[in-house]
């Protein structure tokens, strides 16, 4: 879970990993893969604007 996409990772808490454990088991990897993306998108065009942001928050 500490795949770095353009200087952006996925938090790596406690609620971070439930989370990506429950989608992976509960969503096909098509709608995980695609959850993963938005994040990285929303991640990046924050920082682009200069946003301040919670990325666990944003994450989950």
């Amino acid at each position: 879970m500490t795949e770095n996409v353009a200087g952006i990772t996925i938090p790596d808490s406690q609620l971070t990993r439930e989370i990506t454990e429950l989608v992976r088991d509960t969503a096909s990897p098509l709608l995980f893969h695609h959850s993963s993306r938005v994040f990285y998108f929303a991640a990046l065009a924050g920082q682009r604007r200069g946003l301040k942001y919670d990325p666990e928050l944003l994450y989950c």
